[in-house]
């Protein structure tokens, strides 16, 4: 059974799931492999293709700094969580193809505002310009946070 037949027999949310997973398995060997001429660590490389390869099925723009902008949260997690929230992350993204579906986001909401609320450094900073450029994930963001993590923004302004 090919991938689409396969897909056409489980609810769209699993389906969005697999794909997500499988494209960040494929960045994932491409990276180990050193297919990227860079230095970042192979698990970053997967996450950015995983982030890439929907932003492009789906056709928005691919910007590399506001990528990693946007993967922040997840740059913050932990390797095996990253990868789940990431799964999440874009099947919410993608939330608009699934009006009877609707995925549960709490858990979604919970690890990134865990990864993101006592982060410092270059990780802070890249968080302060996700919520200047209002990237997805800013939606699922604590009051609290959000309102701490717009104050430092609006001081760089």
């Amino acid at each position: 059974m090919g991938l689409f037949n396969f897909l056409k027999n489980i609810n769209k949310l699993e389906g969005a799931r697999i794909i997500a997973r499988r494209d960040y398995d494929a960045y994932l060997k491409k990276a180990l492999r050193g297919e990227f001429p860079n230095d970042d660590p192979p698990h970053f490389m997967a996450l950015y293709g995983a982030l890439g390869n929907f932003k492009q099925r789906n056709k928005l723009p691919i910007v590399e700094a506001n990528m990693w902008i946007e993967l922040t949260p997840f740059l913050a997690m932990s390797e095996n969580d990253s990868i789940e929230a990431l799964v999440e992350y874009i099947v919410y993204l993608d939330r608009h193809r699934f009006p009877d579906e609707y995925p549960n986001i709490k858990p979604l909401s919970s690890l990134i505002n865990t990864s993101l609320a006592n982060v410092s450094g270059e990780i802070r900073d890249m968080a302060i310009l996700g919520v200047l450029n209002h990237v997805g994930w800013c939606e699922l963001l604590d009051n609290d946070l959000l309102e701490q993590l717009s104050s430092e923004a609006n001081r760089l302004r």
